[in-house]
């Protein structure tokens, strides 16, 4: 074969490996749509109103990080080794929710520092997203579990970057965020981590997220939302709604406001 057909088969395969991840990306696009759509009808907008084009930005625009945008200080794990316990569609389904995470904190005006540990890199991102991850910034992800990152004994191999990242990650300042925790939690500190559980959670896990932190001795408490939004009994949240909470609480410091801006009203 010659270079250039060599090429477009390269390309093809690229492209036909980013399928499911491109229809579940645009069904997740296509869901936050009609929610959106159904909050402005029950809040009075008109129809005509919300159907008008919101972003005629060029794709330059949007990509560009805000004015004025700063670091918060804060700093968030996503636990990423539940994938044993997930359908590869859900899998799928974790992997556009990280991707929105980063693409949600790249837009904040005050940025958190993301981790995500235990996960797989190979699977995941180097060979569907060709090893960008690399580029992300306030981005780091390791292969272990989070303690096991912060090891002494497991950090052989690890970029200076993420040195200095597992540096502080002391267990007393953990703090495991589970829909299942008794306590809530009040405000977020500098200093602390906050770990996000990345899983799939269809109320099949009960207890998942909370048994783990409990076994590893780490604080658990779960986001305020019963004080301001009536939801189900058990308030599960995908990990990019609970992170674009985090985001929105770094620049307000209120969490009404942080919930409203996120949960859709259906919830």
């Amino acid at each position: 074969l010659s270079k250039s057909a060599i090429k477009r088969a390269r390309k093809t395969a690229e492209y036909e490996a980013l399928k499911p991840y491109r229809k579940e990306r645009d069904k997740l696009k296509k869901k936050a749509r009609a929610d959106a759509y159904r909050e402005g009808l029950a809040r009075g907008i008109a129809a005509e109103e919300l159907l008008k084009p919101k972003n005629t930005k060029t794709k330059a625009q949007r990509t560009k990080p805000p004015a004025g945008q700063s670091a918060s200080g804060l700093r968030v794990i996503v636990d990423c080794t539940f994938d044993a316990l997930m359908a590869d569609k859900e899998i799928k389904s974790m992997t556009s929710q990280l991707t929105r995470c980063y693409a949600d904190n790249k837009a904040a005006v005050k940025t958190i520092d993301l981790i995500m540990t235990g996960i797989r890199i190979a699977e995941r991102y180097e060979k569907v997203f060709k090893n960008q991850h690399h580029n992300w910034k306030h981005f780091e992800c390791f292969p272990q579990d989070y303690l096991s990152a912060a090891s002494k004994q497991d950090q052989h191999g690890q970029t200076v970057r993420q040195l200095e990242v597992v540096a502080g990650l002391n267990k007393e300042d953990l703090i495991y965020l589970s829909a299942d925790a008794e306590e809530d939690l009040e405000t977020l500190e500098q200093g602390k981590t906050y770990i996000i559980g990345g899983i799939v959670d269809k109320n099949r896990h009960k207890l998942l997220c909370q048994k783990k932190a409990t076994k590893q001795g780490i604080v658990t408490r779960r986001l305020p939302i019963g004080q301001y939004i009536k939801m189900s009994d058990r308030k599960v949240l995908t990990v990019n709604h609970v992170f674009e909470i985090l985001l929105e609480y770094a620049v307000s410091g209120d969490w009404a406001d942080a919930f409203k801006k996120v949960i859709p009203t259906r919830k």
